[in-house]
């Protein structure tokens, strides 16, 4: 799977999770339970885009930062994990809310232009061998130990 289709396929799913903590978050009564939102949210988020600077942003820095694109990733990165990491702060529950609900918006965002943006210059740019081996690296390092298997 090239790493272009490995970065589409985990924003649907992170899509997909987001409209499900939507729906739960309707039952929700405590920060607490928002903070366990925010947290499992923050936690996939890290590891997104660790990965997807690390394999996709960093082979495209040179043009990315001629377009004045790269910056820009980069802070929408740390300025929706402050969102989370807010979010689970104690504070009243409505605006542990918001705030939850404002990071996985802009998130979904931040997506979307990636897919506009990035998508089309990695495809333009790298030769298929090249987003293959890509991304046979980022589902390499996301696939199971033998000990998580085991389990």
């Amino acid at each position: 799977m090239k790493a272009t289709e490995v970065l589409v396929s985990h924003h649907s799913f992170l899509r997909a999770l987001f409209d499900e903590i939507e729906r739960a978050m309707r039952d929700v009564d405590t920060s607490a339970e928002i903070s366990t939102f925010a947290c499992m949210v923050e936690a996939l988020m890290l590891d997104h885009a660790e990965a997807e600077e690390t394999l996709l942003f960093a082979p495209l820095d040179n043009m990315l930062m001629e377009k004045g694109q790269l910056m820009q990733l980069y802070s929408n990165h740390r300025e929706c994990l402050s969102l989370l990491q807010k979010a689970q702060e104690a504070r009243p529950v409505t605006e542990a809310k918001s705030l939850l609900l404002v990071a996985m918006r802009m998130l979904r965002d931040h997506f979307r232009d990636e897919e506009r943006k990035i998508i089309l210059l990695a495809e333009t740019t790298f030769q298929p061998k090249s987003l293959q081996k890509l991304g046979d690296l980022w589902v390499e390092r996301h696939a199971p130990s033998d000990e998580q298997l085991a389990r």
